[in-house]
């Protein structure tokens, strides 16, 4: 019971710190961003996306911003917003294998555009660790092959700190 008590506690104690820092430097794009992914992960969309805007308002490359926000225009069903916002954070950070492979399956699933995730998925493999999830659903999507209807599953996660 005292274990309970303090994991309830905990993200009290960071959402006071997120707001400590935002309110002493409100300016700091960064802490913005993971205030936002903090947000996101407690359930609290709404407030995930104000922080984000200001986030990319101060800062329009802010990658965890634009992933975060890309995350939530994919939720709320906006697949256009959400396309612009993973492109911009593909941009902002061309390195990163696993936005990639996110973006890569919501360009299958959602998109339903057989050449960009293939390129996208190609390219995660490239960038990142050896996946065979990833490489299991490239092999799948051969050219000219019919994308399977989409199913109902989540993409594997961003990490929580892409910037």
């Amino acid at each position: 019971r005292r274990g309970e008590q303090q994991e309830l506690r905990m993200p009290r104690r960071a959402e006071e710190a997120f707001e400590a820092s935002i309110t002493a430097d409100p300016d700091n794009s960064r802490a913005l961003a993971q205030y936002g992914r903090f947000k996101q992960e407690h359930l609290d969309p709404l407030r995930a996306e104000q922080l984000f805007a200001r986030a990319l308002f101060l800062e329009p490359g802010n990658r965890t911003a634009l992933a975060g926000a890309a995350e939530l225009a994919e939720f709320r069903g906006d697949s256009d917003a959400a396309a612009a916002l993973y492109q911009r954070a593909c941009a902002a950070d061309p390195g990163n294998a696993d936005l990639r492979a996110h973006f890569g399956f919501f360009a299958k699933e959602a998109l339903r555009d057989a050449y960009r995730a293939r390129s996208l998925l190609s390219d995660a493999i490239r960038l990142g660790p050896p996946r065979p999830c990833l490489l299991r659903h490239l092999l799948r999507m051969e050219p000219g092959a019919a994308l399977p209807r989409a199913r109902a599953r989540r993409c594997p996660p961003l990490p929580a700190d892409t910037a």
